[in-house]
């Protein structure tokens, strides 16, 4: 699990070399307990939609959408790819625009949770 924030800061401080380790599957060995014997591991984006366009050296990015997009172009990793957001449809395409909701669309199922916030 890892904050889109803290993605898009590593993009900041490292450019596209600290952007990689979320660009493909983890790979665990076949015997591994803690990984459920599960030979590769994905990554849950938490807080997608808090984070901002990013500077590195002049180039502005939308870091989070550049890593949805490379993991959507590597098939294998698509399925390991998990999300959490508060912004409803129309906020992610301003935020990511249509391409990146399209992927996102192909590649994860969407679930609401309704009901009161229990945030403090």
């Amino acid at each position: 699990m890892v904050e889109a924030k803290r993605i898009s800061d590593r993009f900041m401080k490292k450019g596209e070399e600290g952007i990689q380790p979320y660009m493909e599957p983890w790979e665990y060995l076949s015997d591994d307990q803690e990984a459920f014997y599960q030979k590769f591991g994905g990554i849950c984006i938490d807080d997608m939609g808090t984070e901002e366009l990013v500077n590195h050296f002049g180039n502005k990015r939308n870091v989070v959408g550049d890593v949805i997009e490379g993991r959507y172009s590597n098939t294998m990793c698509g399925p390991l790819l998990h999300a959490t957001t508060n912004l409803n449809r129309e906020q992610m395409r301003s935020m990511y625009g249509d391409r990146v909701l399209s992927r996102l669309r192909e590649i994860m199922n969407v679930v609401y949770f309704n009901g009161k916030d229990l945030r403090k």
